[in-house]
Order: structure tokens, then C-alpha cells, then sequence
């Protein structure tokens, strides 16, 4: 191979990583439906899954202390290629949430490989939520 080819396959790399660091912290939170749900929590990545509903107040309340989180978990480095915030929408998708056995909401499972590691039930405080994500990260290495 040419120098010049690597280093044009090495700039489009980069480039590939800017874009997704850019889009991680513009939106943090990655929208699923059925076809990617199943998909992100095998992953093998820690995925975090905020289960929500547009009619649900408590959900509205709650998702802007989940976003911030999520920006802020995306920007630290320890975090930033282990850790994925999900959101499910459960009147779109109620399959997935009965599957899921998720009857309340807001609900926020953590899965590992597939598995749920960790439930949240309820709003709770930014740093009950970071204090949950963090604890999972660091079991699963």
C-alpha cells in the first residue's frame, strides 16, 4: 500500500470518528425502535434504555436530566466507547416493554450483553443515575 493511500484511509478515519464524537454530544441519546432495540443491548457495550411515553409527565421531567448525563458520560473518556443511553418510546413499542416485564414509567434498565444489569424505577437524581451507569461500567470490565 501506498503512503498515500494510508494516509488517505487514516484521514477518513479520523474524520468517521469526529462525526460520531459530534453527533454523541449534539444527541447523546439514541432513539430505538423494534428492529435496532435487540440490536443495541447485544451490542456488548453497557446500553442504558430510558423506557418512556410522549402522555407521561414524570418521563418528560426526567428525560432532561437523562440527556444531560448522557452528554456528560460521552464526554468522559472512560466511559465514552463502553457506554451507550438509549430511549425506548412504549406506547410505539409496547411489545418490547412487556418483554422487557417494564410497567411503570419512567424506567431505566442497563443491559450488558443482552442481560439486564440494573433497573431504575422512577425519576431519580442526576447523581443516583450517574452513580448507577458508573457502577455497571466499571463491574462489566
Amino acid at each position: 500500500m501506498e503512503i498515500q493511500e494510508l494516509l488517505s484511509k487514516f484521514a477518513e478515519a479520523v474524520e468517521e470518528r469526529i462525526r460520531k464524537i459530534n453527533e454523541m454530544h449534539e444527541n447523546p441519546v439514541v432513539d430505538l425502535d423494534d428492529k435496532s432495540f435487540e440490536k443495541m443491548i447485544n451490542s456488548g457495550k453497557v446500553v442504558a434504555v430510558l423506557y418512556t411515553a410522549p402522555w407521561c409527565q414524570p418521563c418528560k421531567a426526567f428525560e432532561p436530566l437523562y440527556e444531560a448525563v448522557a452528554r456528560r458520560m460521552a464526554r468522559d473518556e472512560r466511559f465514552a466507547d463502553r457506554l451507550v443511553f438509549a430511549r425506548l418510546d412504549t406506547d410505539a413499542y409496547p411489545q418490547i416493554a412487556d418483554k422487557q416485564n417494564v410497567d411503570r414509567i419512567p424506567t431505566v434498565i442497563i443491559y450488558y450483553k443482552g442481560n439486564p444489569v440494573d433497573v431504575i424505577v422512577g425519576a431519580v437524581t442526576e447523581d443516583e443515575l450517574v452513580r448507577r451507569v458508573r457502577e455497571v461500567v466499571e463491574r462489566v470490565e
